[in-house]
């Protein structure tokens, strides 16, 4: 998509403004997500649909009818659900992993959600949010949402600490992180009367933070990817959510992948 102007994916001042104006047609009741609806109930999807705006609410749950449709016969996907039932205020978090999974199912051979962590009380042991096979190469993916950006050498710190717990140290793995609600944030303008919104990434803060902890360290993880959601629009208007990654690679990583390679499990070859 050719992106005119970038406006944040929720809670923007340009989300307000059509909310504002009370833009609203039929097809936004018509809406039919068969598998959302058998999953997570009538009355889960009804809320959903409260929470966002047409016609952006018809691609994002879109996305996640058909991530659901891929993934609920996958090992693991139970767990996910109860995940999400029993914290519904993180639903957040949770969509971000599915539609990551989601994404990784259409590449890898093979993939579990949820896998155990290690061995003894499954009461007591921790899980990663996937265990997955490429080309031969097993790798886990431990995943995140960001709320907050104060001391990112911090974050970092933390993100790096969490993925050495989750990722099991005979093998290795990924770091994904959506970090769209505290990245990003809104340059607001008026021309004409009419909103602008375009958005300024503040990665570089979080991003830049990262090498220190791959200077010969931590080789079990092979990169940490940050992943930016937003709402772009085309020549002609035409409005979407969009996302970019961008991935820090261990170059000391155990697997001994050098840095052209290290993305190869986890990303197509272009």
């Amino acid at each position: 998509m050719k992106e005119k102007w970038s406006f944040l994916r929720k809670g923007s001042k340009f989300e307000e403004e059509v909310k504002g104006k009370g833009i609203k047609t039929i097809a936004e009741d018509l809406m039919n997500f068969p598998d959302l609806e058998s999953v997570f109930g009538k009355c889960w999807l009804e809320s959903q649909k409260k929470i966002g705006f047409f016609p952006f609410l018809q691609q994002r749950l879109g996305d996640l009818e058909i991530a659901i449709k891929e993934l609920k016969n996958v090992r693991g996907f139970e767990d996910w659900k109860t995940n999400v039932t029993l914290n519904p205020r993180e639903f957040d978090s949770y969509e971000f992993e599915i539609l990551e999974i989601s994404r990784l199912q259409n590449l890898v051979g093979s993939l579990e959600i949820y896998p155990p962590v290690g061995k003894g009380n499954m009461d007591q042991t921790s899980l990663s949010e996937l265990i997955a096979v490429r080309n031969e190469i097993e790798f886990y993916v431990e995943m995140t949402k960001m709320r907050s950006i104060t001391n990112p050498k911090n974050k970092i710190r933390k993100l790096i600490e969490k993925g050495r717990r989750q990722i099991p140290k005979n093998s290795a793995g990924f770091i994904f992180a959506d970090v769209s609600d505290v990245t990003l944030r809104e340059d607001i303008s008026y021309e004409k009367n009419e909103l602008i919104c375009k958005v300024v990434s503040n990665l570089d803060a979080l991003s830049n933070e990262v090498n220190q902890f791959f200077r010969g360290k931590n080789t079990r993880i092979l990169g940490v990817v940050f992943v930016e959601y937003y709402l772009a629009s085309d020549e002609n208007y035409k409005v979407a959510v969009a996302k970019q990654y961008c991935m820090k690679r261990n170059r000391y990583n155990k697997l001994g992948l050098d840095l052209t390679q290290v993305g190869d499990p986890i990303f197509p070859k272009k």
